[in-house]
């Protein structure tokens, strides 16, 4: 019983004080709000509030162009593809690689969140980063994979198979 007051206690405390932060950060008091942000996910580790609060800590150091300090951060947590938060923290990630040009990390990132993801939107836009990469990295057939699911994602009325098939002609074209 005391745990479950405790645990109970805990989380309300960690609610109300993550409100705190997002208040700090709504007058951009960014610096502030980072270092309140780190005190709070060590004192709150294991409660979803750490874990939001630890995807809001990326997102800040990312639109900082602090993208080690983000990876950092991220990995850390180690926040697993099985909450919708560990596939949002994980999709940060991503973008902090693909920042940092971890290019190979940065893709394998990418196609594990499509992997996990549940929402369409976030599948299609993790495999098009993954075919970007590849595409930077002259990967034209696997780029080509990649929007192929894409493409069978989609309904047969859907306006976007059209850019789709646009993006696999131009890149077969780089093929030959």
């Amino acid at each position: 019983l005391y745990y479950m007051d405790f645990k109970s206690d805990q989380i309300n405390q960690a609610a109300s004080r993550l409100e705190s932060i997002h208040q700090s950060i709504m007058i951009s008091a960014l610096e502030d709000a980072k270092a309140q942000l780190s005190t709070f996910v060590e004192r709150f580790d294991g409660t979803p509030q750490a874990e939001e609060a630890t995807v809001l800590l990326g997102r800040l150091h990312m639109e900082n162009e602090d993208f080690l300090v983000a990876i950092s951060v991220l990995e850390s947590a180690g926040l697993s593809m099985g909450t919708a938060t560990g596939v949002q923290a994980n999709s940060l990630l991503a973008r902090a690689y693909e920042a940092q040009g971890r290019w190979n990390d940065a893709e394998e990132q990418h196609i594990s969140v499509a992997s996990a993801s549940g929402l369409e939107f976030e599948v299609r836009e993790s495999l098009e980063a993954a075919a970007r990469i590849r595409i930077r990295q002259q990967n034209f057939s696997g780029a080509v994979e990649l929007y192929q699911e894409i493409l069978e994602g989609l309904t047969d009325d859907d306006p976007r198979k059209g850019i789709y098939a646009s993006k696999m002609a131009e890149i077969g074209g780089a093929v030959e």
